[in-house]
């Protein structure tokens, strides 16, 4: 190569840099940032898994504690008293209410009506309420309150469907509609995904209700 070709490759090489180092001036703070951004952001969500992970322990702990007492409302007071938020709380509500509801069937419904009520919890555990307030030993809801509350998972296709279903069942007997309850029965014997268990206390209530079982 010619000198006079190596003095303008050289100086290309020189503009090159000079371009380079003014780009970097002017921009590299991006790429610091993004770098930052993501080591920070990797950091956080350490910190945010290991303060979950804490909390999740810290309830677990708490839970166990207050679960040791004998005396049931003793229990229940024991698990009102863990402090908790979002679903944890909704756990510790549905487990507490089922304690109450041995002692004091007001404060149960209350509370698993307050879960059926509060849009800041999962679905899966207002559902859960919903049975549960269907359940009481003592229940202080009115058969058509306790319909009201089954109504929303007795629709196609819902998780607890056939749960609600044989409860449904049950109301309707207390009600005097035998044939709505043998209704409801004969659905449940028929349902391809229902238990055995389900299937065996359907047959049992519509022979007891003087429903004939061949016909469903």
């Amino acid at each position: 190569m010619s000198s006079p070709d190596s003095f303008i490759d050289e100086v290309a090489e020189e503009v090159r840099r000079d371009r380079l180092y003014k780009l970097a001036r002017r921009y590299g703070w991006i790429a610091v940032a993004a770098i930052v951004v993501g080591v920070g952001g990797v950091g956080y969500w350490d910190w945010q898994k290991g303060r979950t992970e804490s909390t999740a322990q810290e309830f677990g702990d708490g839970m166990l504690a207050a679960l040791d007492a004998e005396d049931a409302q003793v229990r229940a007071l024991a698990v009102e008293g863990v402090s908790a938020t979002g679903d944890q709380r909704a756990i510790r509500d549905l487990t507490a209410a089922g304690d109450a509801a041995l002692g004091d069937s007001q404060k149960a419904t209350e509370m698993l009506q307050a879960l059926i009520a509060d849009d800041s919890i999962s679905p899966v555990y207002r559902d859960i309420a919903r049975l549960k307030a269907v359940q009481l030993p003592d229940n202080r809801l009115t058969t058509d309150q306790r319909l009201e509350v089954l109504a929303p998972l007795l629709e196609p296709g819902h998780a607890f469907r056939l749960t609600a279903l044989e409860l449904r069942a049950l109301i309707r007997v207390e009600r005097g509609e035998t044939d709505l309850a043998l209704a409801d029965l004969a659905e449940l014997r028929s349902a391809a995904d229902s238990t055995a268990g389900q299937r065996q206390r359907a047959l049992q209530l519509m022979v007891a209700l003087g429903g004939d079982p061949e016909a469903s």
